[in-house]
């Protein structure tokens, strides 16, 4: 009576299982994360709470608004051209995939 369609679940339940290979533990995953509190400059206790988003999912929730394009005052990027918001949004996004990559 109706048309089928594959089902959409299919890929999802074939990546799910390719992914359990990619497992690493708290221990191989350790260095890494190190690395990347120096790089950023984080405080030791700050890393602590960032250490308990192991294991959670990060959702990003952005503002594609037109004042996304508002400069952001006295802070400039490269070439001289003033930074906007949406530069620092993508610039804070960047690095909260590199932790959730860590984690």
């Amino acid at each position: 009576m109706y048309p089928k369609y594959p089902s959409l679940n299919t890929n999802y339940n074939n990546n799910r299982n390719e992914n359990r290979n990619y497992f690493t533990t708290s221990e191989q995953r350790m260095p890494a994360f190190q690395q990347f509190i120096r790089r950023y400059e984080i405080n030791p206790t700050f890393a602590k709470k960032l250490l308990a988003l192991d294991g959670y999912e990060i959702v990003f929730i952005c503002d594609d608004s037109g004042s996304m394009n508002t400069p952001l005052g006295d802070v400039y990027g490269p070439y001289k051209n003033a930074a906007t918001r949406w530069a620092e949004l993508k610039q804070t996004v960047s690095i909260i995939v590199d932790l959730a990559c860590l984690l």
